[in-house]
C-alpha cells in the first residue's frame, strides 16, 4: 500500500469519525439553524415590516399586535421591537409542549431559532432596509418584497425541518397534532392566517386591502418555498440492502417505531445471500433512517425514492 492510500485512508476515518461525532453533529445543526433563523429575522425586518405586510401563524399575531401597540402609542418601541418579544412569549409554552411531548433535539433546535429570530427582529436597527440596499431600496416595491420575504423565510424554515428543529409557533402545533384525526392542523393554520388578516383591515383601514392581498401573496409564497424545500407530508419508498437484515429490522422498528418487511435476495455478481428491507416512512423520518442505519450498518445500501400514496395502516406520528 502506498503512503498516499495511508494518507486518504486516515483521512477518511478521520473525517468519518467527526461525521458521526454527535457532539459535532449538535454544533453543526445549532449553527446552521441559528443562520436560517438570521435569514428569517431580516426578511421580516427588511422587507414584511417596512411594507406593512404582516406573517401567518404565531410570528404574524405578535406582529399585529406590535403594530397595534405602536399605532396607540401606549409604549415607546417600534413595531418589530415589540413583536419580538411577544414572538418569544408566546412561543415559551409551545417550545415546552415540545421538550414534553414531542423530542429533545426539536425542542432545543426550536428554541434556538426562536430566541435567534425574536432577538434581531426586536434588535436590529429599524432602518436595516436603507442600509442593506442604501438608494435602491426605493426601487423595491410591495410585490417584489411580499415575494422576496416568502422565499427566504420558506427556505430557512425548510432548511430549519431538514435539520430536525423548527421555526415554533404553528409548525409546533402542527407536529404535535399530526396523529390526532379530530384536530386538522391545515384549517387551524387557515383560521389564524384569515383572522390576522381580517383583523389588520379592521385596525388599519388606510392601509387598504391591497396590503392585505399581497400578505396573502407573502404566505402562499412562503408555504410554497417550504414544500418544495421541505414536505413533511411526503412519503418515501426506503430500500435497505444488507448482510444484517434481522439486526438492522430491530434497529429501525426500536428507534423509528416504522414496520419493515424483510425479503430474502441474492446478489447477481457474487452469488451471495442479501436481506433486502422495505419501509415506508415520511420525509422527514427518512434521511435521518439512512443516516442512523449507515451508521449501524456502514457496509449497507441504501436507497430512498419518493411514493405518491401510501394505502394501509401508515400512521402520521409524533416525532421520535
Amino acid at each position: 500500500m502506498s503512503k498516499d492510500t495511508i494518507v486518504n485512508s486516515k483521512f477518511y476515518h478521520r473525517m468519518m469519525m467527526i461525521r458521526h461525532n454527535k457532539v459535532f453533529d449538535w454544533i453543526f445543526s445549532i449553527v446552521c439553524v441559528a443562520i436560517c433563523a438570521a435569514f428569517y429575522a431580516l426578511a421580516v425586518k427588511v422587507f414584511v415590516s417596512p411594507k406593512r405586510l404582516l406573517a401567518g401563524g404565531v410570528s404574524g399575531i405578535s406582529l399585529l399586535l406590535g403594530r397595534f401597540i405602536e399605532a396607540t402609542g401606549w409604549l415607546k418601541f417600534s413595531e418589530t421591537n415589540i413583536a419580538g418579544v411577544l414572538t418569544l412569549i408566546f412561543n415559551i409554552p409551545l417550545l415546552i409542549l415540545a421538550w414534553k411531548k414531542l423530542n429533545l433535539k426539536f425542542a432545543i433546535l426550536s428554541s434556538v431559532h426562536v430566541l435567534t429570530v425574536s432577538t434581531l427582529v426586536a434588535f436590529l436597527p429599524n432602518n436595516i432596509s436603507e442600509i442593506i440596499f442604501q438608494k435602491a431600496w426605493n426601487d423595491i416595491g410591495i410585490l417584489d418584497a411580499a415575494l422576496f420575504a416568502g422565499a427566504i423565510v420558506g427556505i430557512s424554515t425548510g432548511i430549519c425541518f431538514h435539520l430536525g428543529g423548527s421555526s415554533g409557533g404553528m409548525d409546533i402545533v402542527a407536529y404535535y397534532f399530526s396523529s390526532r384525526k379530530q384536530i386538522t392542523v391545515g384549517k387551524l393554520n387557515s383560521i389564524i392566517n384569515a383572522s390576522i388578516i381580517i383583523f389588520s383591515i379592521l385596525l388599519f383601514p388606510k392601509d387598504g386591502i391591497d396590503k392585505a392581498l399581497y400578505t396573502l401573496l407573502y404566505i402562499f409564497t412562503n408555504s410554497l418555498t417550504l414544500d418544495a424545500v421541505f414536505n413533511r407530508n411526503k412519503k418515501n419508498m426506503i430500500h435497505i440492502i444488507t448482510n444484517n437484515g434481522e439486526a438492522v429490522s430491530k434497529f429501525v422498528m426500536a428507534n423509528f417505531y416504522r414496520g419493515v418487511t424483510q425479503i430474502d435476495a441474492k446478489g447477481a455478481y457474487t452469488g451471495n445471500h442479501k436481506d433486502f428491507l422495505y419501509v415506508v416512512a415520511t420525509a422527514f423520518e427518512s434521511l435521518e433512517i439512512a443516516k442512523e442505519v449507515k451508521k449501524f450498518d456502514p457496509d449497507c445500501f441504501i436507497t430512498i425514492i419518493p411514493v405518491s400514496k401510501v394505502y394501509g395502516r401508515f400512521i402520521n406520528k409524533d416525532i421520535h
